[in-house]
């Protein structure tokens, strides 16, 4: 199943870069204080956007081993610095449970050390993320559709925490590696696609790919979808 995630995010970036039909062109540029017309995304150099994101998150690696799938929940701030580049900043919180086989393997080692029958009845994996990023805007035959590819640099802090019956919480914390935190520097990459509903509102859905410096290493996609809303401050 992860394989055939992995390669439908593949899929995704190939199409997001064979999407593009033509360079964007810069001239004329237009008044950063005139509003797009009909939410014409070529024409949004010097403003700032707010987009809030929820997506689906898919371990890999020796991480979906030890993790299932979940969820995540994203908030950016961004700006215009050409009509095709954008940079901006986000905080990101994500959240997933442990595997079946981890907790089946926990309960076995605390069973054997307690001699009582341990069960974990809750065990779960949260990420805080944040970052900087770098966003590029493809232009198409229609100015309200835009395929984009970014990437970004960030922090992620990792907490996992378990609770069971049959055993200490200290006991349960030994075993499940729960209880603590840490905190890498790490890396993104993705793409998707960006269309304009309004003048001052966007669609916008893609996947990313994140990896966090740890060891053994929190990787994982992210297939997301959210809105893009538009602020001119220079009027």
């Amino acid at each position: 199943m992860k394989k055939l995630v992995v390669l439908a995010a593949a899929f995704l970036l190939v199409g997001v870069f064979a999407a593009q039909a033509a360079p964007r062109k810069e001239s004329p540029r237009p008044r950063i204080n005139r509003a797009p017309a009909s939410g014409n995304l070529a024409q949004h150099k010097g403003w700032f956007a707010f987009v809030p994101k929820i997506g689906f998150v898919v371990p890999t690696g020796s991480y979906g081993d030890a993790s299932k799938s979940g969820f995540r929940f994203q908030g950016a701030a961004e700006y215009y610095i050409r009509n095709d580049w954008t940079i901006g900043v986000s905080t990101a919180f994500v959240q997933s449970g442990a595997t079946d086989d981890s907790r089946t393997a926990s309960e076995a080692v605390l069973t054997a050390q307690t001699g009582n029958p341990v069960a974990i009845s809750s065990w779960k994996y949260r990420t805080m993320q944040f970052g900087g990023y770098a966003r590029h805007l493809f232009a198409t035959t229609s100015p309200k559709i835009s395929p984009y590819v970014s990437g970004g640099l960030g922090i992620y802090g990792t907490k996992s925490s378990a609770s069971g019956t049959g055993a200490t919480q200290a006991e349960i914390d030994a075993a499940t590696g729960s209880g603590s935190s840490e905190t890498n520097f790490g890396f993104n990459m993705g793409g998707g696609l960006m269309m304009a509903m309004t003048p001052n509102i966007g669609f916008n859905v893609g996947m990313t790919y994140h990896n966090a410096f740890s060891d053994p290493s929190i990787n994982y996609f992210v297939f997301n979808g959210g809105l893009n809303f538009f602020f001119n401050t220079a009027r």
